[in-house]
């Protein structure tokens, strides 16, 4: 094997264990929006579970991550103390309760969105910069790398 290929497989294989500790380590990390807000990961995907799909039940939000409803209920309450959501009592089931955002969580939602689209449009950039043949190694890479972390 060249050395220059085998010296290319080794920075593949470092960049993408320090890829992948960086995403594990950054689902703890804060997100600092354009207002000044600040979001725990873990609170911006519940914002947006919310915001998706209006009047969902904390339980089924718990599903979707695999936690518990106590988890989950946490979150909820740093939410409800900043006045980004709601909680409202379900018509036909007054012992479920559904959640909604505020007027001031819809607009946190949109900065959410925003930040997303900021972080994404340099992923889209190198993407879109790229040969079939090089996108095609990409999606193979990455299909293995799903595969091997999936039987961990």
């Amino acid at each position: 094997m060249p050395k220059d290929k085998k010296n290319l497989e080794q920075r593949v294989i470092s960049g993408s264990i320090e890829l992948i500790e960086a995403i594990i380590n950054n689902k703890t990390n804060a997100i600092t929006l354009d207002n000044g807000d600040i979001f725990y990961r873990a609170e911006s995907h519940v914002l947006k579970i919310i915001a998706e799909e209006p009047g969902i039940f904390s339980s089924k939000i718990a599903r979707r991550f695999g936690v518990t409803r106590g988890a989950i209920q946490k979150i909820l309450s740093r939410l409800e103390e900043r006045n980004l959501i709601i909680k409202e009592i379900d018509a036909s089931d007054k012992k479920r309760i559904g959640l909604f955002l505020t007027e001031g969580g819809e607009q946190a939602f949109k900065l959410l969105v925003q930040y997303q689209m900021k972080i994404n449009a340099a992923f889209f950039s190198e993407i879109s910069s790229m040969t079939e043949d090089e996108l095609a190694a990409v999606n193979r890479f990455l299909l293995t790398a799903r595969n091997v972390l999936k039987k961990m």
